[in-house]
């Protein structure tokens, strides 16, 4: 029985080891994994979804620097989530800020800001998403 256990825990611990080396051998995903899994890295995703929508509520009232208050704390929070995803899907999000920048300080139409937007929070969920399976 002793040594059923001892074989079993040695088992165990070999999966470890080597499950610990697949993830250290791709450090990147090891980070993500951590970061994806802190409450704290969530509620970022939360906040820079929540002020997107509220950039947009206050560019569609008329209210450009409120706007650009949204978009500025938007920006704070995805720049301390980015490295929680892949290189690739932060790089989109990415693009997607630099065109919404564009947009708002060329003084897009209102229709142009809910578009971008709303891809903007479409892709983020889309990237929650894939974090959590």
């Amino acid at each position: 029985m002793a040594s059923v256990k001892r074989l079993s825990s040695a088992i165990m611990i070999a999966a470890l080891f080597l499950t610990f080396g697949q993830l250290a051998n791709h450090g990147h995903l090891w980070a993500s994994a951590a970061l994806a899994e802190s409450p704290q890295s969530k509620q970022e995703f939360n906040n820079v979804i929540h002020s997107l929508q509220a950039a947009d509520s206050a560019y569609a009232a008329g209210n450009n620097a409120e706007a650009q208050a949204k978009y500025s704390q938007a920006k704070s929070s995805w720049n301390n989530v980015a490295s929680a995803i892949s290189k690739k899907e932060a790089h989109e999000v990415q693009i997607l800020f630099d065109t919404l920048s564009t947009q708002l300080n060329k003084k897009a139409a209102p229709a142009d800001i809910k578009s971008t937007i709303s891809d903007m929070v479409d892709e983020l969920h889309e990237d929650i998403e894939s974090l959590q399976k």
